[in-house]
Parts: structure tokens; sequence; C-alpha cells
């Protein structure tokens, strides 16, 4: 890649060690390079990297001159050019001014903390008053970095919809197996509160034993998402598969909702009036 003094800094990429390109690495100097962390751990591991010597091979004019070899003045930090899922490649940038011919096409990168329409006008009239004939498109960096997690978000958005669903559905099974077992046992619990059982106990005891259930289902959960989690792996980007924080949120939510839809059974289960079941039967 071909690169001027003001790329690494106007992306934010972080300098390791050495400098940056500078504007008097023109053709009449020695040629430099800035390598990445990756292609200096590649080509030198263990070896301190400033100072060595790349050539660009048959990608320039200049691979078959021994005198034009360009020297490692600085190693800047790993760059996810492709996708941000892939790790940073083997990178090795030449100056612009330097390696002419690798720039004949390219972009120009440029960041305002003002309006960036305005920006894109100014650019555009530059670019007019230069070469009128030369073709000229504009992009935000935030659009370009949505475009390569487009098909990510669109699986993600899918996924989230049939969790959406999963829950709903699992919320209404709770409710339904609770009722169920409520109004199996309406005699039961009309005695236990003849007894002298109080609503709270009877509310609590019902909570109880869906939540065990409930809490038996999430751990058994858990274990299968364990066991998938290597196949989640290729579709997550920075962060695990069983990052901690999504894990716990999400079972404090499928608990929150099995509380919820187990309260509503159970709360009328408190209600019974032990005579009206007593007679009943």
């Amino acid at each position: 890649m071909v690169a001027d003094e003001g790329y690494f800094e106007t992306l934010r990429i972080p300098l390791l060690a050495g400098r940056s390109f500078e504007a008097a690495d023109n053709a009449d100097r020695q040629h430099v390079v800035v390598v990445n962390r990756a292609f200096a751990e590649l080509a030198w591991p263990g070896d301190e990297p400033l100072g060595k010597r790349v050539t660009g091979g048959g990608m320039d004019s200049y691979w078959d001159q021994p005198d034009a070899w360009a020297t490692v003045v600085g190693v800047v930090g790993d760059v996810r050019h492709d996708d941000l899922t892939r790790e940073g490649r083997p990178t090795v940038f030449f100056s612009h001014r330097q390696r002419a011919d690798r720039a004949r096409s390219g972009a120009i990168l440029a960041r305002t903390t003002g309006d960036a329409g305005q920006m894109f006008a100014l650019l555009r009239q530059t670019a007019r008053d230069i070469d009128a004939d030369v073709p000229v498109r504009f992009l935000l960096f935030d659009d370009v970095v949505a475009r390569s997690l487009g098909d990510r978000r669109f699986l993600a958005e899918v996924l989230g919809s049939f969790a959406a669903m999963g829950l709903l559905l699992a919320a209404l099974g709770i409710y339904g197996g609770v009722a169920y077992t409520v109004a199996l046992r309406t005699r039961e619990v009309g005695i236990r509160m003849a007894l002298g059982s109080s609503p709270g106990e009877v509310l609590g005891m019902v909570l109880r034993e869906s939540m065990t259930t409930v809490g038996i289902g999430v751990a058994v959960g858990f274990a299968g998402a364990l066991a998938l989690s290597s196949v989640m792996t290729s579709f997550l980007y920075a962060v695990s598969p069983m990052d901690p924080v999504a894990v716990g949120l999400t079972a404090v939510l499928l608990l929150m909702v099995a509380a919820v839809a187990s309260f509503i059974p159970a709360r009328r289960a408190a209600t019974i009036d032990p005579l009206i079941t007593m007679r009943s039967d």
C-alpha cells in the first residue's frame, strides 16, 4: 500500500515504534517504509524491525534496483482492511512520494469535526480544479463499516427475531403449564389454606416449584449454548460467544419472563376459597 504522512493519524492507527512518513520523504531520498505489527512479527520474529530493508518485488518499477530497497522507519498497529471479523494481515506501507507507480488509483481520506457535506463540496470543487474529467465519489467511513457488516447485521436481526418469538412461546408455555398444574392441585391448595396456610405461602410454593423447573431449563440451555459456541464464533465480532455479560443478562431476562408468567396463575391459586373448593368435591 501507499500512504502519506497524514494517513495513520487520519485513521487513528497507532504508531508503535519509529516514525511515520514525512514530507521530506521524496523520490530523491532513501526510500522508506512503515510496516504493521503483523508484518514485523512475520518477517523478523523476536527481532527489531527498525532499520531492516524490504522490497516491493514486482509490484512497482523499483524491484530490480538494489539501491531502491526501502528501509523500515516505523511500525504501526494492525488494521482490519477487508473484514472486521478477520485479523489484520501483514502490510507494508510505501511513501506515495517515493513509489508513485503504486498510487495510480486509490482513495483520499479526510477527517472533519464539522459538516461532512461541506467538506464533500470543498473536495469536489478541488478535484474539478485539478481535472474536471476525474470522477469523484464520496463515502462516509461509518457507511463503509456498515456495508462490511451488512450480512452479519441481517443474520443478527433474523436470529434476534427468532429469539424474541422463542421467548414469547416460552412465556406462554410456562403460563399454560403452571395454570394447568394449579388447576389440578385446586383441592390440595384448598386443604392447605383450610389448615392454616396463608395466601403468601401458597403463592411462594407455586412460584418456587415453577422457577425450579425454569432454573433447570436455563442450566440445560446454558450447556447447549456452550457446546455450540464454536459455531457462533464466526458470526460475532469483538465479543465472545460466551461473553459473561451477555450470558448473564440473557439468563436474568429468561428468569424475569418466567417469574411474570408464573406469577399470574400462582396468584390465582393464592386467592382460592377453601370452602368453595371443599364443597365442589
